[in-house]
């Protein structure tokens, strides 16, 4: 670990904490907000508020003007806590392993999760996909550029595991209106995978680019006939 790394570990529990946050808030995330049908009696009506810690939906169901029931859709202390410890964990591997495309990939795709947990809490299920789809691609790129070492750094390269941690939080979302743990794995794990399969890819086109130059140069010097 070098001495430009410190700065950025003193902020890996700040990381760990919003990113975890989040991804608690999307794998207790749900998927009818406060609009279930088993409290919604006749002469009942629901009202719901957005909590940031832990991060969740308040849902208060009325009959008239009293207050009948109350219900968080959130996760439990020590789901959080949990959440949290895995996200921190996560986040001082990709810097401590930060030449490895996987670590990136996984650390890129949870924080794009984290960013969903968010915006499905707060907005639903609709404006989940819409932040994949339209928003994923640029959220995601600046981390992965960031923490590519300046040897691997390439606009390109990032923009492609970009798009692909996009593809996959727009499956993932899918996985986690099914069974939402098992969504989160799909995401970070094809993240991980994703971002590896592409860096092999880059090293592997990148010889042959060069060669291709070191045979065009001396033709345009005029070496060869």
């Amino acid at each position: 670990m070098t001495t430009r790394a410190l700065p950025y570990l003193l902020l890996l529990p700040g990381v760990g904490v919003l990113v975890g946050s989040g991804l608690a808030g999307l794998a207790s995330a749900p998927s009818n907000a406060c609009f279930s049908s088993e409290y919604l009696q006749e002469g009942t009506s629901s009202s719901s508020s957005l909590e940031l810690w832990p991060l969740g939906l308040r849902c208060d169901y009325l009959v008239g003007t009293p207050l009948e029931r109350s219900m968080f859709l959130g996760p439990t202390t020590a789901e959080l806590y949990a959440w949290i410890a895995a996200a921190t964990l996560l986040a001082a591997l990709a810097l401590l392993m930060r030449d490895r495309a996987y670590v990136r990939g996984a650390a890129g795709a949870a924080n794009l999760l984290a960013v969903v947990g968010l915006a499905w809490q707060a907005a639903g299920v609709p404006f989940a996909f819409f932040i994949a789809v339209v928003l994923g691609a640029p959220l995601a790129f600046p981390l992965d550029h960031l923490l590519r070492p300046a040897s691997t750094r390439s606009a390109r390269a990032s923009l492609l595991v970009a798009i692909a941690l996009a593809a996959l939080t727009f499956c993932a979302i899918i996985g986690i209106i099914l069974i939402p743990v098992v969504g989160i794995a799909i995401g970070v794990l094809g993240g991980a995978l994703a971002s590896a399969r592409l860096a092999r890819a880059h090293v592997a086109r990148a010889p042959a680019t060069a060669d291709a130059r070191d045979i065009e140069k001396p033709r345009r010097s005029g070496a060869f006939p």
